[in-house]
């Protein structure tokens, strides 16, 4: 079974890209197991010229474009699965309608918020939010929750286009148990399993 794993690397190391790397890692160990993966990075991406910054935002966020690499990976690899974990900001969306049109069933893992919130927390003033999710994501730009209003709006954005998506996910990973029970309240309930994640950590990134 060959998995593909989908992944936009943070701008710092987090606890997400650790667990993601052991995972990949363990899946690699079973036997007749195989990963392939399609990463995108947002530290170096910091570092573009502003030329470099907007070509990649554009191919990351614009409407029903699907990658030619992301095509030639699927015609060359033929993975069975697909496990989606972090797309934002650099890794288009409109990848799952492809998947789906070639049959792949698609998985999701949920490691914060971002489905209900464009922040990916639910707190605003350390208040709990959810006015996004409820109402509209106008309110994320009305507040500046990313504290940079192109930030905000490019992230409002993703968050209406993974809502209009969301269709094309057969099923949702989250590795804590309190949020496995808050997303069965906001997700199909029958889409949402957990899953114990762990992880093997650096000694020199401690």
């Amino acid at each position: 079974m060959k998995f593909l794993v989908v992944h936009n690397t943070y701008t710092e190391v987090t606890g997400e890209d650790m667990i993601i790397q052991t995972f990949n890692g363990a899946l690699r160990r079973l036997p007749d197991f195989d990963v392939v993966e399609y990463t995108r990075h947002s530290r170096p991406f910091h570092h573009f010229p502003l030329r470099g910054k907007i070509r990649d935002l554009i191919k990351g966020n614009l409407p029903f474009f699907v990658p030619r690499d992301f095509r030639e990976l699927l015609d060359r690899e033929q993975p069975d699965i697909a496990l989606i974990h972090n797309t934002i900001p650099l890794i288009n969306p409109w990848i799952l309608p492809e998947l789906r049109r070639r049959r792949i069933p698609v998985l999701a893992t949920i490691y914060n918020f971002r489905l209900l919130c464009p922040r990916g927390t639910c707190v605003l003033n350390e208040n709990f939010c959810d006015l996004c999710h409820r109402w509209t994501p106008i309110w994320s730009m009305i507040f500046n929750c990313l504290r940079k209003r192109s930030y905000s709006l490019i992230y409002a954005y993703r968050f209406c286009i993974h809502h209009l998506l969301l269709k094309y996910i057969d099923a949702f990973i989250c590795s804590v148990k309190y949020r496995t029970e808050f997303m069965q309240g906001h997700l199909p309930k029958h889409k949402v399993y957990f899953l114990i994640h762990y992880m093997s950590v650096d000694p020199q990134l401690i």
